[in-house]
C-alpha cells in the first residue's frame, strides 16, 4: 500500500487529533496560479469553521504558475497559517489512492481521473479551477449524485471576496442526513458492492471456465 510522506502523514494526524476536518486542494496541471491557490487556502484557514474549529488545508501546487508579482502579505499571512501547522503547501507529487481516503473533502479540477478517485474514496468533492473540455461536466455529474457542488470557475470562486470559497468548503465539510459527505460515503459503498460482485461473477466464471475443459 502506498504511503504518504512522513510532513503530510504528521500534518493530518495532527488535524485529526485536534479534531479539525482536513480539506484537500488539487488542480493537477490545470494552470490556477500559485497565488490564486494560496489565497484560496488562507481564506479556508481563515473563515471556514466547522463545529466551532478552523479546518486545515492540504494545497498541491506542483506545476503551478508564478504570478509576476508577488503578493507580500498573502505570502506572510500563508506563512503565519503554514507555522501554526494550519496549512501545508505540497509541491511533490502525492499517491491520491492513499491521500484522499485521509482527507475530508477535495477542492479539484473536475477531471474524470481525479473525480473517479474522489468517489472510490468517498469524499465530497468542490469543483474549480479553469474547467475545460469534460471537467464542467464531471461537476454536473457529481452535483446530481449529491456528492459536490457545480464546477464553480476559480475566478467566480475569488470575486466575492471568497464568500463563496466559505459557502462550498462549509458545504463539503458538513455532516449528517443529505449532506454531500454523506451521498459521496453512500456512492463509495455502492461501487465497491458492484466491484465485490463482479469479482465474485468474474471468479465463477473462471471457475465455469475451468469444470468445461476438465
Amino acid at each position: 500500500t502506498p504511503a504518504l510522506p512522513e510532513d503530510a502523514s504528521n500534518f493530518i494526524r495532527k488535524a485529526k487529533s485536534e479534531g479539525r476536518k482536513v480539506v484537500l486542494m488539487t488542480f493537477s496541471s490545470m494552470p490556477v496560479g500559485y497565488q490564486r491557490i494560496l489565497k484560496i487556502a488562507v481564506k479556508i484557514c481563515h473563515d471556514c469553521r466547522i463545529e466551532g474549529l478552523r479546518p486545515v488545508v492540504i494545497a498541491m501546487v506542483k506545476g503551478q504558475p508564478q504570478e509576476q508579482s508577488q503578493q507580500q502579505s498573502l505570502m506572510q499571512e500563508a506563512d503565519r497559517w503554514k507555522q501554526k501547522q494550519r496549512l501545508l503547501v505540497v509541491d511533490t507529487s502525492l499517491d491520491f489512492g492513499a491521500l484522499f481516503p485521509q482527507v475530508d473533502a477535495i477542492m479539484l479540477h473536475g477531471g474524470l481521473g481525479v473525480t473517479c478517485e474522489a468517489l472510490l474514496a468517498g469524499k465530497p468533492t468542490i469543483t474549480s479551477g479553469i474547467l475545460l473540455m469534460d471537467q464542467r461536466y464531471w461537476a454536473s455529474r457529481m452535483h446530481d449524485l449529491g456528492c459536490g457542488s457545480k464546477g464553480i470557475s476559480v475566478d467566480d470562486l475569488l470575486s466575492d471576496d471568497g464568500a463563496s470559497i466559505v459557502t462550498s468548503v462549509e458545504a463539503a465539510l458538513a455532516s449528517g442526513g443529505g449532506s454531500w459527505a454523506e451521498k459521496a460515503l453512500q456512492v463509495k459503498n455502492q461501487l465497491q458492492a458492484y466491484r465485490n460482485a463482479f469479482v465474485v461473477v468474474d471468479l465463477q466464471n473462471q471457475e465455469d471456465w475451468r469444470h468445461y475443459h476438465r
